[in-house]
């Protein structure tokens, strides 16, 4: 056996640890989240989605009960993130639109904001 025991118990009579299925989703949303962040409303949803699966995964890795809490931390990280990202890009489109609307004096139309945009408000 070329590693010592350091708890001194048979390495059989353990049961392996089951990964924690939340982990596991809140890693993938989390993930998914970030490019889903340039579509704003997909990115922050499942920017939510991670960040709740996270915390719950976490609770349920707590104290050796399930494997995955690495997973479920990453998870959290890439989740906040993707709603960082997500968050950024709808205030800089509310921006946008508000200031398109002092500029020309009403609430724009789709072309009248994309012209805004082109002459760079």
């Amino acid at each position: 056996m070329p590693y010592p025991l350091l708890s001194g118990a048979n390495p059989e009579q353990r049961p392996p640890l089951r990964r924690s299925r939340l982990a596991l989703s809140s890693l993938v949303l989390g993930v998914l989240s970030i490019p889903l962040a340039l579509t704003v409303y997909l990115g922050v949803l499942t920017g939510l989605i991670a960040v709740g699966c996270a915390t719950a995964g976490l609770v349920a890795t707590r104290r050796g009960r399930a494997g995955g809490r690495a997973m479920a931390a990453g998870g959290l990280v890439a989740g906040l993130v993707g709603l960082i990202i997500g968050g950024s890009l709808f205030a800089w489109g509310i921006r946008t639109v508000h200031a398109c609307q002092d500029r020309i004096g009403h609430r724009p139309s789709v072309s009248e904001l994309k012209a805004c945009i082109r002459d760079g408000v």
